[in-house]
């Protein structure tokens, strides 16, 4: 084991630079190799050794950490140099740990914590709607995944040790359903999922949920969202004070939340979405028209304030306008890309590389100095929470080089992360059929994993889109070989890859199943029938519990317990229906059913769209009826 020893170690770090020896294989020392730290107000990193001397100069404390990888990733070079340029003075990750039901345990929040230190990315937000606790809200995350004061503290007191600033980030306007599904919260609702502008509990409740999710953090940061409010002024608003156009309700409650934040001695940033849908016309965002905004919005937006330009759709033309619209709001201005595995059991790398890619480099050149990846969780998605390792690897490199080649970033990620990036790129294929999708990937984000696994065999909503001729059991068994290489190779990872390895056994026999039946009754093959019902169905079912078991033993590892609910209901609603399935074909086979309705029924393509075509929503892949 490599022996360091420390010259200029800032105190405060001491301790995440133990935890940082553990995890990748060091041990501090009085002897051995010697590193001399210095800080400089110049915005480069600079790693120059010598032989057991080495001289590491830092702007930032997180990359003391990135330049101790650096060092151990070229151990066996006597003579090492390299500068990098820093090119975003934040750079990190958003978390979403309440959309999702995944709320990450103290040592996963941990783990990532020091492979984000080694990368160099020095923020992590937790996007935190009712999962955290607000005194005096006792159903404030009832019975949801939610983390304690205690708990928020600690991960801050381990960030701080690594250099990492932890930032809150909540909602103080919509975005609020599971919380204003309570009774308790009438009064405070607009809609189902908005809160009452104008209303004095609205605003002791937000001061409230400002207080309770600042005051574990050393930061003096805060995330205040105000996203996506679909419908603010046409719910109770608009019963109590008539109709109202959104760009003054916005303002007039922008004005009120950022006074609470003032007050508190907080500097505050929020989605810029709002500004442009209470602008343009069709109430969209994304546009490439020159835009000024009113003076009313302009007056509204406290000094402090900083916009924050989301996007993870658009080509590199859009966001270079993009940009420069928000800066036209005269505020500083956060690039808010996105590492995509939300809604499948997979990693978008396709979509995420090209977002990262092309929303960083415009960053650069239009003079973005903060930056952000969103890791989105909405609808529980069935992906691991490793997987988004290799778009993380990917947006550290882009703040310490003007251009990153895949090489850089592919043998960074192997020490960073202990894995492999090929392997970890391969999980995109639980979505991504190359034969069908063509050389460019899925840039579509078409969650084949998700809505094979889930959709009902006899109502089958999406079997008119699927490929006939393409043979989804010899795809998805390579694919199973692959993770289950995979998880021998990289025991860091084994779990995750053991869990692909499940999904893709019981995809293999799951995903044409739809097909199979409807073929073998509507052209009234008996034997092939019989052969779904009395064997492959059967298997399907092992794969699928098997699938479940090996699921849920990585949640409990990675995450808490309440919030795994939900995919014991998924599992056990497309166990049920097989088995259902089973016996309306057994049943029609021994005459007691005239007909089976269900593959009777002609089969259409989703909402209209031929080929393969995202569904993303699990109600909307499972049934055609109200759930």
């Amino acid at each position: 084991m490599t022996n360091i020893c420390f010259s200029g170690l800032p105190a405060h770090l001491t301790p995440g630079m133990i935890e940082f020896a553990k995890e990748y294989g060091f041990e501090l020392s009085t002897g051995g190799l010697h590193i001399t730290l210095n800080s400089t107000q110049e915005e480069r990193l600079t790693i120059s050794r010598d032989g057991a001397t080495v001289s590491i100069s830092y702007h930032q404390p997180v990359q003391i950490f990135r330049a101790v990888g650096l060092v151990l990733e070229h151990l066996s070079d006597k003579r090492f140099e390299t500068v990098e340029k820093c090119y975003f003075t934040m750079n990190g990750a958003m978390l979403d740990v309440s959309q999702g039901e995944a709320l990450p345990t103290r040592e996963t929040v941990f783990r990532l914590l020091r492979m984000m230190a080694c990368m160099g990315l020095n923020c992590l937000m937790l996007y935190l709607e009712d999962t955290y606790e607000v005194e005096g809200e006792p159903y404030f995350g009832y019975m949801r995944p939610r983390y304690t004061q205690d708990e928020l503290r600690a991960f801050d007191d381990y960030a701080y040790a690594l250099g990492v600033e932890m930032i809150p980030c909540i909602q103080t306007l919509a975005h609020l359903t599971d919380l204003l599904r309570w009774e308790t919260y009438a009064d405070v609702r607009e809609d189902e999922s908005t809160l009452l502008v104008g209303e004095k509990r609205t605003y002791d409740l937000i001061e409230k949920m400002i207080r309770s999710s600042t005051a574990p953090f050393r930061s003096h940061r805060i995330h205040i969202g105000m996203d996506e409010a679909w419908r603010l002024g046409q719910g109770n608003y608009l019963l109590r004070h008539g109709l109202r156009d959104k760009l003054s309700i916005m303002s007039e409650h922008l004005s009120k939340v950022t006074a609470i934040v003032e007050k508190l001695g907080l500097r505050p940033m929020m989605w810029g979405d709002m500004f442009f849908r209470a602008t343009l016309p069709d109430g969209e965002y994304y546009t490439q028209d020159d835009l000024e905004f009113p003076s009313e919005v302009l007056s509204a937006l406290q000094p402090q304030l900083q916009i924050i330009y989301w996007d993870y759709y658009s080509n590199r033309e859009t966001m270079e306008c993009m940009t420069k619209l928000h800066q036209k709001l005269g505020r500083d201005v956060i690039f808010a890309g996105c590492v995509r595995n939300n809604r499948s059991f997979a990693y978008s790398h396709a979509k995420s590389t090209q977002n990262i890619r092309d929303g960083l480099s415009v960053a650069k050149e239009q003079g973005v100095r903060e930056t952000f990846a969103t890791v989105w969780g909405d609808n529980c998605p069935e992906s691991s929470l490793w997987c988004i390792l290799l778009g993380l690897q990917l947006y550290a490199e882009e703040g310490y080089a003007q251009t990153v080649l895949d090489e850089q970033w592919y043998q960074r990620f192997a020490f960073c992360t202990h894995g492999s990036a090929k392997a970890f790129e391969a999980i995109k294929l639980m979505d991504e059929l190359p034969e069908v999708m063509g050389s460019s990937g899925n840039m579509k984000v078409i969650n084949t994993s998700r809505f094979l696994l889930w959709q009902d065999p006899l109502l089958g909503l999406m079997d008119a889109n699927l490929p006939v001729a393409f043979d989804f059991e010899a795809h998805y068994r390579k694919l199973s070989n692959s993770m289950t290489e995979a998880a021998e190779r990289y025991p860091a990872h084994e779990q995750m890859f053991r869990f692909y390895a499940s999904a893709c056994d019981a995809l293999a026999l799951k995903a044409d199943l739809g097909l199979r039946l409807t073929e073998a009754y509507h052209t009234k093959n008996r034997k092939k029938l019989a052969e779904i019902a009395d064997d492959r169905i059967p298997r399907v079912l092992s794969a699928m519990e098997r699938l479940c078991e090996v699921h849920r033993d990585l949640w409990m590892r990675t995450n808490q317990s309440i919030g795994w609910e939900v995919l014991d209901l998924r599992y056990g609603g497309a166990m049920q229906r097989l088995k259902t399935t089973r016996a309306r074909v057994k049943g029609w086979l021994a005459g007691e059913i005239a007909e089976i309705e269900e593959l009777k029924r002609e089969r259409l393509p989703y909402n209209g769209h031929d080929g393969l075509t995202p569904a993303y929503l699990y109600r909307d892949i499972v049934s055609a009826s109200r759930l």
